[in-house]
């Protein structure tokens, strides 16, 4: 099997989970992989049961299903980073340490221009990452080149050649 066509099952059956899970959130599991599709042109963020819980219940008129959750918070599409990436560098990494880490503005905005002219640093992981420390164990895998021992979550890029 080729290795677009693992990424693409994983993808059905991530998609089948959440169609199962509309009607019971038991059967809802983890999703600790970051998938970049360059031919869906989306980016599948990781989550955790736990978060997509939690949205239902602070959210319950936004969200109708543990689906809606997912496609409207963990799927985003691959524009949405790649169009504008220094952009996207500064935008996730403020949101990252106002929003997740709950820090002053000051210090988001300090963390975020640092961040932005890294361009060996996709802003896709950045979205994913749920902590400054997650970010910072990826930064540091990143300047050792060493990212396979980068074990927060996995990382599969499915982009076309051109």
């Amino acid at each position: 099997m080729k290795k677009t066509d693992t990424i693409q099952a994983e993808i059905n059956e991530n998609t089948q989970n959440m169609q199962s899970t509309k009607t019971n959130t038991l059967e809802l599991k983890d999703n600790h992989i970051l998938i970049v599709s360059g031919r869906l042109n989306k980016v599948f963020l990781p989550y955790t049961k736990s978060e997509i819980l939690s949205f239902l219940e602070q959210y319950p008129d936004e969200y109708s299903s543990v689906e809606d959750v997912i496609n409207k918070e963990f799927i985003l599409p691959l524009d949405y980073y790649m169009h504008h990436p220094i952009t996207a560098r500064f935008r996730e990494a403020y949101s990252l340490i106002r929003d997740r880490e709950a820090k002053n503005a000051i210090e988001a905005f300090s963390y975020a221009m640092n961040l932005m002219f890294r361009y060996d640093l996709n802003p896709t992981i950045i979205a994913a990452c749920k902590t400054q420390q997650q970010l910072e164990n990826y930064i540091s895998c990143l300047e050792k080149n060493i990212l396979n021992e980068f074990k927060d979550f996995e990382i599969r890029f499915e982009i076309t050649p051109m």
